[in-house]
């Protein structure tokens, strides 16, 4: 699991209880407590990178599709109000999807296109000895 997007905070706990969940074999118990945060609407784009990946790693890829699409639409909503923060988790998200929808083999959406079009600059300035990220 990654580190959180501020070291300075701590993501909700329940995330790496939800991680002790899943890799106990109890799903039932992590789908419970991933229900209870959801119901809860958090603004805190880590928990669902978190979540979602803990479902990645558990082999629950439409899950993991779920939680982080949630995320995704979280943040969007959030970033006028939120600035940086709701739009650094908003750009992990939509690459952890991205994943996610690749491993699915679901049709590309508007957000896969933006992280091709951010890959293939990538592998743009590579060739050409460039850097994208001036």
């Amino acid at each position: 699991m990654r580190e959180p997007l501020n070291a300075d905070e701590t993501p909700d706990a329940r995330c790496h209880r939800h991680q002790a969940l899943l890799e106990a074999g109890d799903v039932d118990g992590a789908r419970a407590l991933a229900d209870e945060l959801r119901r809860e609407r958090p603004a805190d784009g880590d928990v669902y990178v978190f979540i979602g990946e803990n479902y990645e790693l558990a082999g629950d890829l439409r899950e993991a599709h779920r939680w982080m699409t949630m995320g995704l639409m979280r943040m969007e909503s959030q970033i006028a109000a939120r600035g940086d923060g709701a739009a650094t988790s908003a750009s992990i998200l939509v690459q952890s999807r991205y994943r996610v929808r690749r491993a699915l083999e679901l049709p590309l959406d508007d957000g896969d296109e933006l992280v091709e079009i951010a890959r293939s600059g990538e592998r743009t300035g590579e060739r050409t000895g460039g850097s994208t990220g001036d």
